[in-house]
């Protein structure tokens, strides 16, 4: 997919006007998923900006994201825990995909 040179898509992920994506932002639902996994948060949210780095490549416009809740443990190595999308379906997953392994890897049943 060639977006050529846009920058702001609706959650649909049709090309839109700064305008257009100023409106939505500030009155859409943004929020995806959040979702707190012991002493982690993880949040999904439509940016609606493309993050990609490439013309050539489909546009990014949904990031999950993990934050440490209170003072974080050294090395606890949150700050790679950063995914984007090019659709609400992958966020959703890769919202629960990443659920799934912090779960995993602090040992946190559920």
């Amino acid at each position: 997919m060639n977006h050529t040179g846009r920058i702001y898509f609706d959650p649909d992920g049709q090309p839109i006007t700064r305008k257009q994506w100023a409106k939505i932002f500030e009155h859409g639902k943004r929020i995806v998923a959040r979702t707190t996994v012991g002493p982690v948060e993880i949040s999904t949210v439509w940016l609606g900006i493309d993050h990609s780095f490439r013309e050539e490549d489909p546009p990014l416009i949904y990031e999950t994201m993990a934050f440490w809740l209170g003072t974080p443990t050294p090395g606890h190595g949150l700050e790679d825990w950063c995914e984007r999308y090019t659709t609400r379906e992958q966020a959703e997953a890769g919202h629960t995909k990443m659920c799934r392994d912090i779960a995993e890897r602090f040992t946190i049943p559920r």
